[in-house]
């Protein structure tokens, strides 16, 4: 936040061009859904007072954006087993799945990479229990991970 800013403009380009696209909010956040998925970007930053006023640009800030995993369903076998079924992302790496009971906290449970299918088995879990899932897709780009948003938590009771 500038003092006395009454707007800022908000640069953005794709990596790789030259073209810088704008947006302007009053605010000191902004969310814009233009970007497409799994694409790098570079935003600036200038602050106004008035439109005769302005700072100069912030430095640039490198992004990757990623998509929210959704949890298609989640069903229980006749044994002990939970299978979950999640939307696919295209161009992840992989996805990590969490699980968490009502006296648990969330662990990692599985790393999923993209050559295998988008449903997994939870196997030996106990009768009676309800469990929590929650779901995020991960792209590695320069042997870092970018991890997407988790899904919206889903439960089912055993």
């Amino acid at each position: 936040k500038v003092s006395g800013a009454t707007s800022y403009k908000v640069w953005y380009r794709k990596a790789n061009t030259s073209t810088w696209y704008t947006l302007i909010t009053t605010g000191t956040s902004l969310t814009t859904k233009k970007l497409a998925n799994l694409r790098t970007y570079f935003f600036k930053v200038k602050a106004y007072k008035s439109w005769l006023y302005s700072s100069s640009y912030s430095s640039q800030v490198k992004t990757t954006t990623m998509s929210k995993v959704k949890i298609n369903s989640l069903s229980k076998s006749v044994s002990t087993k939970i299978k979950i079924k999640y939307s696919e992302i295209v161009g992840e790496t992989g996805y990590k799945i969490y699980r968490k009971t009502s006296k648990s906290s969330w662990s990692l449970v599985t790393t999923r990479k993209t050559k295998y299918s988008n449903t997994w088995t939870n196997s030996n879990r106990k009768k009676g229990t309800r469990y929590y899932y929650r779901v995020r897709a991960f792209k590695t780009v320069n042997g870092k991970n970018i991890y997407a948003p988790y899904s919206t938590t889903k439960s089912i009771k055993r």
